[in-house]
């Protein structure tokens, strides 16, 4: 199996807190939670002043690790699979499949109730995997399962032997006009009535380095659409000012 890396990959928070008599009205602990992911990451934690109810108190995580896909995706599928049937522990792959950080955001959600995650964005050289939330705590409690689904499913989103270059989970469909397109979450504040945690794993988008295809890949059957048109927030709002 390949043996990641021995150092501290990077993983950064952002997050709204609302302003209140020209004061931030922070995370109570916050601190806290600063000082448990310098133990285990590059770790780097912001604020930024918001409106009260504009997206506060949700996170955004971006995470950073110097590893091609294959490198980071086969030994944490392995090891995830290892750890399920024989309860082995690694402290170092813990790092990869998250488990401080989700330590870490739970110590934090009992004194922050209302505490959650919008966005997990996860960087390797050749690869951007954006998870959005589609119910309260979904991205931490399926951080694991989707890891899995990611390292089982990658060599099927091989497009005639090349690799997506991005991934986004999950998509929905949306009708211009006779036009079928397929989008991630548009915003913190879009309300998707059909979002539940199921839909993590049935369709995402997917982009491709060199053909330049932006399609879509059925996670339930293990195939790519491809006559599938898929747009992220920024391709899908260009669109909509165009027309």
């Amino acid at each position: 199996m390949i043996i990641l890396k021995n150092n501290n990959p990077s993983l950064n928070v952002s997050y709204g807190a609302p302003v209140w008599n020209k004061s931030v009205e922070d995370f109570e602990d916050i601190e806290i939670f600063r000082l448990d992911l310098d133990q285990s990451y590059t770790s780097f934690v912001k604020t930024i002043p918001v409106e009260r109810g504009g997206g506060a108190f949700e996170l955004f995580v971006e995470f950073f690790a110097n590893l091609n896909a294959k490198d980071y995706l086969l030994p944490i599928g392995t090891y995830l699979l290892t750890k399920a049937s024989d309860r082995i522990i690694d402290p170092l792959l813990d790092k990869y499949i998250f488990k401080p950080f989700k330590d870490a955001y739970q110590k934090l959600q009992k004194v922050n109730p209302d505490l959650d995650c919008y966005s997990l964005t996860i960087e390797l050289l050749d690869l951007k995997i954006i998870l959005y939330t589609t119910s309260p705590n979904s991205i931490v409690e399926n951080i694991e399962n989707v890891l899995l689904a990611i390292s089982k499913h990658y060599e099927s989103m091989s497009l005639k032997g090349e690799y997506p270059c991005e991934i986004y989970l999950p998509v929905f469909a949306e009708f211009f006009g006779e036009e079928l397109i397929y989008r991630p979450p548009l915003g913190e504040r879009e309300v998707i009535d059909i979002c539940k945690e199921d839909n993590l794993f049935k369709l995402w988008g997917v982009k491709y380095p060199y053909s330049r295809l932006s399609i879509v890949f059925d996670v339930a059957n293990g195939l790519i659409l491809n006559d599938s048109q898929f747009m992220t927030e920024v391709e899908l709002e260009y669109k909509r000012k165009s027309e």
